[in-house]
């Protein structure tokens, strides 16, 4: 019997072949326990032990085809054409789906080894979320032409597949993938998959084209321009609001007055209820002057209602860490970029020391204990000499075990492999370019091991009197034990008092104190401020609450954070920081200390209608989604609903469109020349920027017919084509510019044209023409006769031996390290316009 697992990485191909491996399939490319199989692994990228082949897509093969791809004028125009259809009504069911260009090797491949073999069984081993359905479908149906027909089984695991009891189990257990669990998942990824599409693609469009300028919308995007722009205006319209808290003391313990007040709330069942918060501000200067009018009257005497002493430690401690709360925790505390942030977790990775960066996981579920305990043992080791993290005891009632919140992970969180760092490795840290890999990566251990140390103790004491019915308290603690809190250096101060009094017992406070204060303005996000929002939303909708004076509004509000109680957030932590980067090229300035709108981000946000750019519209989203996870809608039934929301804002978009700035769309002018196509012998026409051949069209997004085409501006000429100039290049006469350099027709070269260099031209010094042999370097290319090259590649200058193979057509293997200090290998080729075709490997 043959069987095919896929996986979504090679991580986790290689943790099913040595599970495998341990259930006693030792034939193949499983005759080795790691890490020799990954070393085989990756010179196919695939193995075969016994009866199982094991393939993997690493992440997702496909993509949704722009829209601009799709149909011609579906194109950004930058230029408002009024006789098109913003609206786009048939975009939805023009979506195509394509192999990126990337993977279309990994993709080509899983499609020939399932052509090739008759598999009786298929197991489909990806992450245990929506996207992981998706990368399945994609790669065995949607590119790899297996039939639906097929004994097709979906594996379920949320955290590692790397021991051979989780494997076994899920090999026995594995339902049928068309399960309603797994097809209502996939139909919600669907759906956020072509939500976000068809308001992107549709919104970008006629932003794009009404104001020309490169207004790129989408979910994510516009919400991060939607956060900023209202931090902005709030701190423009700041004024800040006067409040009053009142306190007292009694034999030198400050006691402080708190009360409830009722307020609207929403019920984890979405019902509506009211509850009592405690606040201790009074914005009401009556009921303010009432309490101290209230407690002067009882002659600041009162009676003590409670007064305990309990002796305790602290539950919760500091947890494992996602990619995003490792950038948070860096940028805060060291005040790196989320990219310097991103590449010490991707240099770790790379070097062996630490695990998946993508992850969105906070714990580790109970089956992953095998994992757990060689980080553990590898912490232990790394912080062997420090006293503080002695003694430790490995156990699964530790606090970073929960099960169930482990399943809607995506992957466990960060944590060590067991690669101990030695002397030269922390040797090579300190010299990095990269800051704070020591710390980075003693950070993620230190959440590892924090959970196996010894608790805290302390004794906390709550004194609470009430004086005319207003009441009055007092919280200290006293540290017995800091236990793990001195290992990550978070000690307890000491806020402890102690008084000889009893429940019931009379008291008078010495005096009380009516304190008045103001609201602060807030401050403009940075970097780690709106990474962190993005994670946590709850964050941004619980001080949008306490702002909001209309109780309707209100609601609606809690409502919302209801609903995204249990969302990860805004984004996911792969995209987030691509988002934020993509985003700051036209949209936001950025800095590590702030991050505001540049006036194309304004023009976003001021064209934007207010719920596009607001968490609710997310929250409303993410609603139906979790609709259809529970089969309770279906994937027409929210895309459609989508679609009529996208309309109607595409519309408002237009109608509300600031006209002093609409840049208005004149047709190109074609124009008959007379001359004759040198390609095919049609007529060439003069078309706005360029002369081309009349067969040279650009239908649903693709070049189609004869390709000739010419550009008037011919910047290496220092002139500008018209038709007489160009009748004459196409009669085979060569044209001279007023810098000195020559053009002649050449049908061979995609441009069309061929550059013949003037002597002396590129910086002044000799540049040989012709067929010279002579490599001249000038200030940004090497030159070798006709031909050119640009002297920096993939970050580093070319040698002249390199630049002269390019310039004579060979191949070129460059050495080069990425950003994450990671040495790599790029072979070079030389292309038309002096750049470079390359490949990697």
């Amino acid at each position: 019997m043959k069987k095919l697992i896929l996986t979504e990485k090679i991580d986790a191909g290689c943790q099913v072949a040595e599970a495998l491996w341990h259930l006693g399939v030792k034939e193949g490319d499983f005759s080795d326990k790691a890490p020799s199989i990954k070393s085989k692994s990756g010179k196919k990228g695939y193995l075969v032990g016994g009866e199982y082949t094991i393939v993997w897509t690493n992440g997702h093969l496909g993509e949704d085809l722009k829209a601009g791809e799709l149909k011609e004028g579906y194109a950004l125009n930058f230029s408002f054409d009024s006789t098109f259809d913003y609206t786009m009504p048939s975009l939805l069911s023009d979506m195509k789906r394509a192999v990126k260009a990337e993977k279309r090797a990994i993709a080509k491949q899983i499609k020939e080894i399932i052509a090739k073999n008759s598999f009786d069984k298929i197991y489909i081993c990806t992450d245990g979320d929506a996207e992981g359905e998706r990368i399945a479908h994609d790669a065995l149906f949607e590119f790899g032409g297996l039939s639906k027909k097929s004994d097709v089984r979906r594996m379920w695991v949320t955290g590692a597949f790397n021991t051979a009891k989780v494997v076994e189990q899920q090999l026995n257990d594995a339902k049928p993938y068309d399960d309603n669990k797994y097809k209502w998942l996939l139909d919600s990824q669907r759906a956020r998959s072509s939500g976000d599409y068809i308001q992107g693609m549709k919104s970008t469009k006629v932003l794009v084209d009404v104001y020309g300028a490169k207004l790129y919308s989408g979910r994510v995007k516009n919400t991060i321009v939607g956060l900023i722009g209202d931090r902005e205006l709030e701190i423009k319209n700041f004024k800040p609001k006067s409040y009053y808290v009142i306190n007292g003391s009694m034999g030198g313990v400050t006691l402080n007055h708190f009360f409830y007040e009722d307020v609207d709330d929403v019920s984890a069942a979405g019902e509506i209820v009211t509850k009592k918060e405690r606040t201790t501000h009074y914005f009401d200067v009556e009921k303010k002057n009432g309490v101290v009018r209230d407690i002067e009257q009882a002659g600041l005497r009162g009676v003590v209602s409670k007064y305990e002493t309990k002796r305790s430690s602290t539950k919760a401690r500091p947890l494992p860490l996602s990619g995003d709360d490792f950038k948070s925790i860096m940028a805060k505390e060291y005040g790196l970029s989320l990219e310097d942030a991103g590449n010490i977790l991707q240099y770790l990775r790379d070097e062996g020391f630490t695990t998946y960066q993508g992850t969105n996981g906070r714990f580790f579920s109970k089956d992953e204990e095998a994992i757990v305990k060689i980080a553990y043992n590898t912490a232990v080791a790394v912080f062997a000499k420090n006293e503080s993290s002695k003694p430790s005891v490995f156990s699964l009632e530790a606090g970073l075990f929960d099960d169930a919140k482990a399943k809607k992970q995506n992957h466990p969180p960060l944590h060590l492999t067991d690669k101990v760092p030695s002397e030269s490795d922390y040797e090579k840290w300190a010299s990095s370019k990269l800051p704070k890999v020591k710390e980075g990566y003693e950070l993620i251990a230190k959440r590892i091991l924090v959970h196996f140390l010894e608790k805290d103790i302390f004794d906390a004491v709550r004194l609470e009197v009430v004086i005319a019915g207003h009441k009055f308290d007092a919280i200290g603690v006293k540290p017995l034990k800091q236990g793990w809190r001195e290992f990550i250096g978070d000690k307890k101060a000491n806020s402890f008092f102690e008084v000889e009094l009893k429940e019931g017992a009379s008291v008078t406070l010495d005096k009380y104190n009516v304190i008045a204060k103001e609201t602060t303005k807030p401050k403009l996000y940075n970097e780690q401020e709106i990474l962190e929002t993005l994670m946590n939303v709850s964050k941004v909708l619980n001080s949008q609450i306490d702002e909001e004076a209309d109780p309707e509004k209100k609601l609606q509000l809690k409502k919302a954070k209801n609903i995204l109680k249990d969302v990860e957030g805004i984004g996911t932590d792969r995209t987030r920081e691509t988002i934020l980067k993509q985003l700051s090229e036209t949209l936001l300035k950025v800095s590590k200390k702030e991050i505001s709108l540049t006036a194309d981000g304004w023009t976003l946000y001021n064209s934007l209608p207010e719920e596009l750019r607001s968490v609710l519209f997310t929250a409303v989203w993410e609603e139906d989604f979790e609709k259809i996870r529970r089969g309770e809608l279906s994937y027409d039934e929210v895309v459609d609903k989508i679609d009529t929301h996208v309309k109607k804002s595409v519309r408002f978009i237009i109608e509300n469109a600031d006209k002093s700035k609409i840049k208005v769309f004149k047709p190109v002018e074609i124009i008959k020349t007379g001359l004759v196509c040198p390609v095919c012998s049609s007529e060439v026409v003069d078309s706005g920027e360029v002369f081309k051949c009349e067969k040279n069209l650009f239908k649903d997004g693709k070049q189609k017919g004869c390709k000739f085409m010419i550009l008037k501006n011919q910047k290496l000429l220092g002139a500008r084509f018209n038709t007489k100039l160009i009748g004459r290049l196409l009669n085979g006469e060569v044209l001279t510019g007023p810098n000195g350099n020559s053009v002649q027709l050449d049908l061979e070269n995609s441009f069309f044209t061929k550059i013949i260099y003037a002597a002396g031209y590129g910086g002044g010094e000799s540049c040989a023409g012709g067929d010279s042999g002579e490599l001249v370097e000038t200030e940004k290319t090497y030159r070798l006769g006709n031909k050119f090259c640009f002297k920096e590649a993939f970050g580093k200058k070319l040698s002249k031996a390199e630049a002269t193979k390019l310039l004579k057509d060979e191949e070129v293997t460059l050495k080069r390290v990425s950003k994450a200090e990671k040495e790599y290998k790029v072979t070079v080729w030389l292309e038309e316009g002096g750049k470079l075709g390359n490949s990697f490997g």
